[in-house]
């Protein structure tokens, strides 16, 4: 395991750049309506923001026709919202259990019509969710996805959508750890965050065979800011 996985630190100041860059948007106070009122607005502001910038600086977004498919979005689907705002060829996809959006995210996707997405309600385990990403990838060229705090089990069933629907690339941010699970299926034991990690890591190249690597996200403002990224 590379000693880097064993380090937990982030950087409000690449946060700090972030915000600079969004802020000065001419359409930026659109999307930070979104974050007002959220639980922790400005942890969740420093995790959609460093997802996104990864989406941003793919150059591959930029020339083909790409959709960025944010799965357990929350109500208010923060990545997928960036996307739409200020990418001109991506289209923004929010997938969350939960019933219901946010009124300004409702309210934005109105506005963009089709370029915002809001798919509530639906359990990323069942068929339904399987059936989405299947029609999305025969829509579009580029597909993406990106997950933050897929927490337990979701961080592998989405691992294995990604590689059942031939997506091109998953962002992927994983949260508290499934032991049991990690035991049993890759012989990990877990006794933190970093052997969550490495399980998930594991399974992903060994199990599904899928060229994963784990980098740290320092703008996260948090220490579970691993990432695992497979292109």
């Amino acid at each position: 395991m590379p000693a880097v996985w064993g380090t937990q630190e982030y950087d409000p100041h690449r946060f700090l750049e972030l915000l600079d860059w969004v802020m000065k948007r001419r359409i930026s106070y659109v999307f930070l309506k979104l974050v007002a009122g959220a639980s922790h607005p400005v942890k969740e502001l420093s995790e959609a923001l460093s997802i996104f910038k990864r989406v941003y600086d793919d150059d591959k977004t930029r020339v083909k026709k790409s959709v960025v498919i944010e799965v357990c979005s929350g109500k208010r689907g923060l990545v997928a919202a960036l996307c739409a705002l200020f990418l001109r060829n991506v289209t923004g996809v929010a997938v969350d259990v939960v019933s219901d959006a946010v009124e300004p995210l409702k309210e934005l996707s109105s506005v963009l019509g089709s370029k915002l997405r809001l798919f509530m309600g639906i359990d990323v385990y069942s068929d339904e969710f399987a059936k989405l990403v299947e029609s999305l990838r025969r829509e579009f060229e580029y597909v993406v996805m990106v997950a933050i705090h897929s927490c337990r089990t979701l961080a592998v069933r989405i691992m294995e959508i990604f590689k059942r629907c031939q997506c091109d690339k998953l962002i992927l941010v994983p949260c508290c750890a499934h032991p049991s699970w990690a035991r049993k299926t890759v012989g990990v034991e877990i006794h933190g965050y970093w052997d969550w990690i490495y399980a998930l890591w594991k399974y992903a190249t060994e199990v599904l065979q899928l060229p994963a690597r784990v980098e740290i996200e320092h703008a996260m403002l948090s220490n579970a800011n691993a990432v695992i990224v497979i292109e």
